[in-house]
């Protein structure tokens, strides 16, 4: 039987140790676009979904970054 369960993504463990990552400390932030979460089980889902952008195209006149030349 596993009684420790996270409250924020449902995953439970036999042990209460387990709980440790699951457990808000600070805000954590995602580094591609600085969304900021409470529990590392919420911030490891958010990352599967968010990715930067892939711009390697820049303009040599502004410098700004396209995704196609």
């Amino acid at each position: 039987a596993k009684p420790y369960r996270c409250e924020a993504c449902g995953k439970a463990y036999a042990q209460p140790a387990g709980l440790r990552p699951h457990q808000p400390e600070q805000p954590l932030g995602c580094p591609h676009c600085g969304a900021a979460f409470l529990w590392s089980c919420r911030l490891a889902r958010h990352l599967r979904a968010c990715r930067p952008p892939v711009k390697p195209y820049k303009c040599p006149e502004c410098g700004k970054a396209f995704g196609q030349s």
